[in-house]
Protein backbone atom coordinates (compact mmCIF):
# COMPACT_ATOMS: atom_id res chain seq x y z
CA UNK A 1 0.00 0.00 0.00
CA UNK A 2 2.80 2.42 0.91
CA UNK A 3 4.51 1.81 -2.44
CA UNK A 4 1.24 2.55 -4.26
CA UNK A 5 0.87 5.86 -2.38
CA UNK A 6 4.49 6.75 -3.09
CA UNK A 7 3.96 5.98 -6.80
CA UNK A 8 0.71 7.98 -6.91
CA UNK A 9 2.42 10.99 -5.32
CA UNK A 10 5.28 10.77 -7.81
CA UNK A 11 2.85 10.51 -10.78
CA UNK A 12 0.99 13.56 -9.45
CA UNK A 13 4.18 15.61 -9.52
CA UNK A 14 5.01 15.48 -5.81
CA UNK A 15 8.49 14.68 -4.63
CA UNK A 16 8.54 12.91 -1.28
CA UNK A 17 11.26 13.86 1.16
CA UNK A 18 12.61 10.40 1.94
CA UNK A 19 14.33 11.62 5.11
CA UNK A 20 11.05 12.89 6.56
CA UNK A 21 8.82 10.19 5.09
CA UNK A 22 7.71 7.08 6.93
CA UNK A 23 6.30 4.39 4.66
CA UNK A 24 5.35 1.79 7.27
CA UNK A 25 2.33 2.00 9.60
CA UNK A 26 3.09 3.73 12.92
CA UNK A 27 1.18 4.08 16.19
CA UNK A 28 3.33 7.01 17.30
CA UNK A 29 5.08 9.53 15.04
CA UNK A 30 6.65 12.96 15.33
CA UNK A 31 4.98 15.24 12.79
CA UNK A 32 4.62 19.03 12.63
CA UNK A 33 6.69 19.35 15.81
CA UNK A 34 4.42 17.14 17.94
CA UNK A 35 4.31 13.47 18.87
CA UNK A 36 1.06 12.00 17.57
CA UNK A 37 0.32 8.88 19.60
CA UNK A 38 -2.63 7.05 18.06
CA UNK A 39 -2.55 4.12 20.48
CA UNK A 40 -3.61 6.32 23.41
CA UNK A 41 -5.05 9.27 21.41
CA UNK A 42 -2.62 11.90 22.67
CA UNK A 43 -0.71 14.77 21.18
CA UNK A 44 2.56 15.44 23.02
CA UNK A 45 5.25 18.08 22.93
CA UNK A 46 8.68 16.45 22.48
CA UNK A 47 11.14 16.85 25.36
CA UNK A 48 13.67 18.47 23.02
CA UNK A 49 11.27 21.41 22.64
CA UNK A 50 11.63 22.15 26.35
CA UNK A 51 15.44 22.03 26.38
CA UNK A 52 16.89 25.49 26.57
CA UNK A 53 13.43 27.04 26.83
CA UNK A 54 13.53 30.23 28.83
CA UNK A 55 10.16 31.37 30.00
CA UNK A 56 10.36 35.14 29.69
CA UNK A 57 7.33 37.00 30.94
CA UNK A 58 6.85 40.71 30.53
CA UNK A 59 3.97 42.50 32.26
CA UNK A 60 2.48 45.37 30.29
CA UNK A 61 0.15 47.97 31.83
CA UNK A 62 -2.00 50.02 29.49
CA UNK A 63 -4.56 52.80 29.74
CA UNK A 64 -6.20 55.24 27.37
CA UNK A 65 -8.23 58.36 27.98
CA UNK A 66 -10.16 60.67 25.70
CA UNK A 67 -6.95 62.57 24.90
CA UNK A 68 -4.02 60.14 25.14
CA UNK A 69 -2.85 56.57 25.58
CA UNK A 70 0.11 55.15 27.46
CA UNK A 71 1.66 51.96 28.67
CA UNK A 72 4.75 50.65 30.41
CA UNK A 73 6.45 47.38 31.18
CA UNK A 74 6.75 46.35 34.81
CA UNK A 75 10.30 45.91 36.04
CA UNK A 76 12.28 47.68 33.35
CA UNK A 77 9.76 50.56 33.05
CA UNK A 78 9.85 51.10 29.30
CA UNK A 79 7.25 53.79 28.71
CA UNK A 80 5.17 54.51 25.61
CA UNK A 81 2.78 57.46 25.39
CA UNK A 82 0.95 59.23 22.60
CA UNK A 83 -1.82 61.76 21.98
CA UNK A 84 -5.01 61.05 20.03
CA UNK A 85 -5.88 63.21 17.04
CA UNK A 86 -9.38 64.70 16.65
CA UNK A 87 -10.70 61.71 14.71
CA UNK A 88 -9.47 59.22 17.32
CA UNK A 89 -10.92 61.21 20.24
CA UNK A 90 -14.50 60.76 19.05
CA UNK A 91 -14.21 56.97 18.79
CA UNK A 92 -15.38 54.63 21.54
CA UNK A 93 -13.34 54.05 24.68
CA UNK A 94 -12.94 50.38 23.70
CA UNK A 95 -11.56 51.40 20.30
CA UNK A 96 -9.08 53.78 21.96
CA UNK A 97 -8.02 51.11 24.47
CA UNK A 98 -7.47 48.53 21.70
CA UNK A 99 -5.58 51.08 19.61
CA UNK A 100 -3.44 51.89 22.67
CA UNK A 101 -2.60 48.19 23.10
CA UNK A 102 -1.68 47.97 19.41
CA UNK A 103 0.48 51.10 19.54
CA UNK A 104 2.26 49.97 22.70
CA UNK A 105 2.96 46.46 21.40
CA UNK A 106 4.25 47.86 18.10
CA UNK A 107 6.49 50.36 19.91
CA UNK A 108 7.94 47.69 22.21
CA UNK A 109 8.00 44.80 19.73
CA UNK A 110 11.78 44.41 19.66
CA UNK A 111 11.95 44.33 23.45
CA UNK A 112 8.96 41.95 23.76
CA UNK A 113 9.96 39.62 20.92
CA UNK A 114 10.09 36.01 22.14
CA UNK A 115 8.47 36.82 25.48
CA UNK A 116 5.14 35.91 26.96
CA UNK A 117 3.32 39.20 27.50
CA UNK A 118 0.77 39.61 30.28
CA UNK A 119 -1.48 42.57 29.49
CA UNK A 120 -3.19 44.56 32.24
CA UNK A 121 -5.99 46.92 31.25
CA UNK A 122 -8.99 48.45 33.02
CA UNK A 123 -11.32 47.90 30.06
CA UNK A 124 -13.15 44.56 30.28
CA UNK A 125 -14.18 44.71 26.61
CA UNK A 126 -10.50 44.81 25.64
CA UNK A 127 -9.84 41.82 27.89
CA UNK A 128 -12.61 39.83 26.16
CA UNK A 129 -11.51 40.86 22.66
CA UNK A 130 -7.86 40.01 23.32
CA UNK A 131 -8.78 36.66 24.91
CA UNK A 132 -11.22 35.58 22.21
CA UNK A 133 -9.54 37.20 19.24
CA UNK A 134 -11.45 37.99 16.10
CA UNK A 135 -14.17 35.82 14.65
CA UNK A 136 -12.12 35.01 11.56
CA UNK A 137 -10.17 36.21 8.59
CA UNK A 138 -11.42 36.33 5.02
CA UNK A 139 -8.72 34.30 3.30
CA UNK A 140 -10.15 35.21 -0.10
CA UNK A 141 -9.27 38.87 0.53
CA UNK A 142 -5.55 37.99 0.31
CA UNK A 143 -3.19 37.21 -2.54
CA UNK A 144 -2.12 33.56 -2.20
CA UNK A 145 0.58 33.75 -4.88
CA UNK A 146 3.33 34.62 -2.38
CA UNK A 147 2.91 31.41 -0.37
CA UNK A 148 3.08 27.67 -0.70
CA UNK A 149 -0.50 27.12 0.45
CA UNK A 150 -2.15 24.30 2.38
CA UNK A 151 -5.83 24.73 1.48
CA UNK A 152 -8.49 22.64 3.26
CA UNK A 153 -11.74 24.46 2.54
CA UNK A 154 -15.19 23.46 3.78
CA UNK A 155 -17.08 21.64 1.03
CA UNK A 156 -19.23 24.68 0.25
CA UNK A 157 -16.07 26.78 -0.43
CA UNK A 158 -14.07 24.31 -2.55
CA UNK A 159 -15.06 25.84 -5.89
CA UNK A 160 -14.36 29.34 -4.56
CA UNK A 161 -10.95 28.18 -3.29
CA UNK A 162 -10.09 26.68 -6.70
CA UNK A 163 -11.16 29.90 -8.43
CA UNK A 164 -9.10 32.00 -6.02
CA UNK A 165 -6.03 29.78 -6.45
CA UNK A 166 -6.31 30.14 -10.24
CA UNK A 167 -6.92 33.89 -10.07
CA UNK A 168 -3.88 34.38 -7.80
CA UNK A 169 -1.79 31.84 -9.73
CA UNK A 170 -1.22 30.26 -6.32
CA UNK A 171 0.73 27.09 -5.64
CA UNK A 172 0.08 24.60 -2.90
CA UNK A 173 -1.86 21.57 -1.78
CA UNK A 174 -5.64 21.52 -2.06
CA UNK A 175 -7.25 18.89 0.17
CA UNK A 176 -10.77 17.87 -0.91
CA UNK A 177 -12.92 14.77 -0.50
CA UNK A 178 -12.92 12.23 -3.32
CA UNK A 179 -16.37 13.17 -4.54
CA UNK A 180 -16.60 12.33 -8.22
CA UNK A 181 -20.11 13.75 -8.69
CA UNK A 182 -19.23 17.15 -7.17
CA UNK A 183 -19.13 20.19 -9.44
CA UNK A 184 -15.47 20.85 -8.55
CA UNK A 185 -14.25 17.31 -9.33
CA UNK A 186 -13.66 17.68 -13.11
CA UNK A 187 -11.75 20.91 -12.52
CA UNK A 188 -9.13 19.26 -10.34
CA UNK A 189 -8.96 15.78 -11.91
CA UNK A 190 -8.63 16.98 -15.54
CA UNK A 191 -5.45 18.85 -14.61
CA UNK A 192 -3.62 15.56 -13.95
CA UNK A 193 -4.80 13.56 -16.98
Amino acid sequence: MANQIRDDLKKSGFVANEIKSVWTPQQSIEWLGFIWNLSNSTLEIPNKKFQGLKLCISALLEDASEYAGAGFTVGDNHIVHFMWDKEDRIKSSTWRELKAVKNILESLQLMLCGKLVKLYTDNQNVVKIVQKGTSGVDAFAYDWSKFNNWVVPPVNLITRAINHMQMCKAKGVLVVPKWKSAIFWPRIVDRFN
